[in-house]
């Protein structure tokens, strides 16, 4: 189930308290906010701020907002988020 777009980082799956404050340095707060930037441009703000991150966090961030575990990404979906993310 997708969760609204007023639900917390924290409170969404996937995403913890390290994810929380990673994202709030770039005001990204819920799942809306998520939604707007998407997770492919959340990504490369980080990796071009200099925060270490790693694919897991876009496939952690897509599964997040879709309300499912990273795990259950297809092999389709995460081979389009590296491409978005430029990776």
């Amino acid at each position: 189930m997708m969760p609204p777009d007023q639900t917390p980082i924290i409170k969404l799956k996937n995403l913890g308290p390290a994810s929380e404050r990673m994202l709030a340095q770039i005001d990204v707060f819920t799942a809306g906010d998520i939604r707007t930037l998407s997770p492919a441009l959340i990504y490369r703000i980080l990796r071009d701020k200099g925060t270490p991150v790693s694919m897991n966090l876009i496939y952690a961030l897509e599964a997040a907002i879709s309300g499912r575990h990273w795990l259950e990404l297809t092999s389709s979906e995460k081979q389009t988020l590296k491409e978005a993310c430029g990776a």
